[in-house]
């Protein structure tokens, strides 16, 4: 089970009731309907997680997304459900990236394990 505790350094501006972990693997989210790379996932949590993109995503977007995954997490090669971009910044440090938060909308349940068990596998 997951136990996420309250980082010390966590802002108060942080209305997030899970924490993110920084994600320590390589994984690509696509657009599921157009097949384009929207980025690459960089912190996650069961709830969500936030990806670089070269792109600008609108906030409040909802979107069919795919992850490509690994036979480590699953027996599937890819996994497919609904998350709504809720924020979206320019990097600090790269200015042509934006970090962008999404928020999982609608998963199914083994799509769910999947996903909790990258958390638990990638996530520091």
């Amino acid at each position: 089970m997951f136990n996420f505790l309250k980082p010390k350094n966590q802002k108060p501006s942080d209305k997030r009731s899970t924490p993110r972990r920084k994600f320590s693997y390589y994984m690509c989210v696509t657009d599921d309907e157009t097949d384009e790379i929207l980025g690459q996932l960089t912190d996650i949590n069961p709830l969500g997680f936030r990806i670089d993109s070269r792109k600008a995503i609108p906030i409040g977007k909802g979107y069919r997304l795919r992850m490509e995954l690994t036979s480590e997490v699953s027996d599937q090669l890819y996994m497919v459900f609904l998350a709504r971009c809720k924020w979206s910044a320019p990097d600090q440090l790269e200015p042509n990236v934006n970090n962008v938060g999404f928020e999982i909308v609608k998963i199914a349940p083994h799509e769910a394990e999947i996903f909790k068990n990258i958390v638990e596998r990638y996530g520091e």
